[in-house]
């Protein structure tokens, strides 16, 4: 899934000739109770009326592809009880940040 959120982001960055520079962040944190990752680009950003159909199966700005990643990915985060928001500027760039909680592993005593 994070590579698939890398993938659009790069995709994206094709789209603007207007810089020979490309740069993807990809960022990990841990707040007290969740671990974060951000990706984010230099791409043309996205609109309001795109950010309200992006999480919608077969919508898509690009020439190429399904549609079907964002909606996945949103499934994917939803069913491990995260938060998947997306934010950009036009001509800035986008933002996409998952946030899952952090969680006991299977047989690790809790620490309450």
């Amino acid at each position: 899934m994070i590579i698939n959120l890398m993938i659009n982001g790069l995709d994206a960055m094709e789209e603007r000739k207007d810089d020979n520079s490309l740069s993807l962040q990809l960022t990990v944190k841990k707040g007290p109770s969740s671990v974060f990752v951000i990706v984010k680009d230099e791409g043309p950003g996205i609109t309001e009326e795109a950010k309200k159909k992006v999480f919608e199966p077969f919508y898509t700005t690009k020439a190429k592809g399904t549609g079907l990643g964002l909606s996945i990915a949103q499934q994917y985060v939803k069913e491990n009880h995260g938060k998947l928001r997306i934010d950009g500027v036009k001509d800035k760039g986008t933002k996409v940040e998952l946030e899952f909680p952090i969680v006991p592993c299977r047989g690790e005593a809790s620490k309450e």
